[in-house]
């Protein structure tokens, strides 16, 4: 019971602009994939994977269960803009399959997935 009142604490609590960690971790995986260090950028790129996926989960439930509180985030001018951080993230994301790893058909459906949500944010917060 207790970890799910956690689960739930943090669902209503999510920044808008957590995909950076996606962003984050991506540009320091590509970055060491380009320094020579082909372990430390596939570990990375699990890792992102993980967290782009539990972030997606994360950011569905914000849909189920405190939905208000997403709309209040979008209303708000300085936290609506964090909602681009998961186009952002898409983005690194795909460059990852790309220049880490060889998944061009998973990078090319992070490339659209982004494109759409930048198109879908953009109106949403203009």
């Amino acid at each position: 019971m207790a970890l799910m009142n956690f689960i739930r604490w943090r669902v209503h609590t999510l920044n808008p602009g957590c995909f950076a960690l996606v962003m984050a971790t991506g540009i320091v995986s590509i970055d060491a994939h380009q320094h020579g260090m082909p372990g430390l950028a596939r570990a990375l790129f699990a890792l992102n994977i993980a967290a782009y996926i539990g972030l997606l989960m994360f950011t569905a439930l914000r849909v189920a269960w405190a939905r208000q509180k997403l709309l209040d985030d979008f209303a708000n001018p300085a936290r609506g803009v964090g909602f681009l951080t998961f186009v952002a993230g898409s983005c690194v994301l795909a460059s990852q399959c790309v220049l880490v790893v060889s998944l061009p058909t998973v990078a090319i459906a992070l490339t659209v997935v982004a494109a759409i949500g930048w198109l879908a944010l953009l109106y949403l917060l203009f």
